[in-house]
């Protein structure tokens, strides 16, 4: 595990909602900036942080990350502000050139638009079969399952207050999508979406929830007596033609590790991010990883799609800890070909 310098830039703590169906799901009434500020507010008080310099949101809602600030009741002069997938990269950016010390960075997220095409054409190039597709999206739900059962998600979730298709409360402390029964007979079933073969079931169904995580810098840490779980040792945001979108993911983490001056082999874990099995199949196969070395605890086929990379560095890091390993990589991908890979070490 890294020891840390002053101005390494460190992951405190992290948390998310449960996340849910994007129609008529546990979150069918609330809004984003709900979401957003159930997690920012459990973040401030687990950790009791007075001040913040920023809050920044990865959102569609342009004025987002203000209302949340508001809403929570932060002080008036904290700053807001919303972006599209780089919130983590502007706070590291701000806490590097010493523009302030400490952030909440998150993602809310309701119903995203998938890119079969990309996930087909994907599939065609590198001779992934269906059979294999539905395999690895089975997976995803047994593991994300099992991590439920074991307990593992639940420090991730923020239990907040949602309704039920009657209308009735109901306090959502568990995701809604993961399926505990997943077969490959079921799965097997499942009718072609476009011409190739995505599916429903092995591409990412919309979801809705919210992701937050406290980043500062260590010598801030070490001052307000916080141990921080991971320090940020390199991020990348590159892009790529759309119809391809999924290999964004494949440029980002090699910018990554060019970056760090690290290589492949010197990274244990991985999370990539699932909008489809045929995306994270493909970047396995172009950068020569191993099923096992990825998404141990499942990913967005079985949770569902939320573009978040805080929630993906917090299982992340988890992932890390639960398996005594020191370096991890998160890459994700969007449907128009951005990708964004981070790199951490815990410490």
């Amino acid at each position: 595990m890294k020891r840390l310098n002053p101005r390494d830039i460190v992951i405190v703590d992290a948390v998310r909602t449960a996340i849910t169906k994007a129609n008529n799901g546990f979150f069918q009434h609330l809004s984003t900036t709900d979401l957003a500020t159930a997690v920012i507010n459990h973040l401030i008080k687990r950790d009791e942080i007075a001040s913040l310099d920023g809050v920044i949101f990865n959102s569609a809602h342009s004025e987002l990350a203000r209302k949340a600030i508001l809403q929570v009741g932060l002080a008036p002069q904290t700053l807001g502000q919303t972006t599209g997938l780089q919130a983590l990269q502007s706070a590291i950016l701000q806490i590097a050139t010493q523009q302030g010390q400490s952030f909440i960075v998150g993602d809310v997220s309701q119903a995203q638009t998938l890119n079969y095409q990309s996930a087909d054409l994907l599939a065609r190039m590198h001779q992934i079969s269906r059979l294999e597709q539905d395999e690895f999206s089975v997976q995803s739900h047994q593991r994300a399952w099992q991590a439920t059962q074991s307990g593992l998600f639940s420090s991730h979730i923020v239990p907040v207050t949602g309704h039920l298709p009657n209308g009735f409360l109901h306090v959502a402390e568990q995701d809604e999508l993961i399926q505990a029964n997943a077969s490959l007979e079921a799965f097997s079933k499942s009718a072609v979406l476009h011409y190739g073969t995505a599916t429903h079931t092995n591409t990412a169904s919309s979801a809705v929830g919210a992701s937050a995580m406290l980043v500062m810098s260590a010598e801030h840490a070490k001052t307000l007596n916080l141990k921080p779980r991971a320090v940020i040792r390199a991020i990348a945001c590159t892009a790529h033609d759309p119809a391809l979108a999924g290999y964004a993911m494949v440029t980002s983490t090699q910018k990554a590790l060019q970056l760090a001056n690290l290589k492949i082999k010197q990274i244990q874990q991985f999370d990539f991010f699932e909008s489809s099995a045929s995306d994270v199949l493909s970047t396995l196969n172009v950068l020569s990883l191993k099923p096992d070395q990825v998404n141990l605890y499942g990913g967005a086929l079985a949770l569902g799609h939320t573009q978040a990379p805080t929630q993906s560095l917090n299982t992340l890091i988890s992932t890390l800890e639960q398996q005594n390993n020191n370096m991890g990589l998160m890459a994700m991908a969007t449907p128009l070909g951005e990708g964004l890979s981070v790199i951490i070490e815990r410490v």
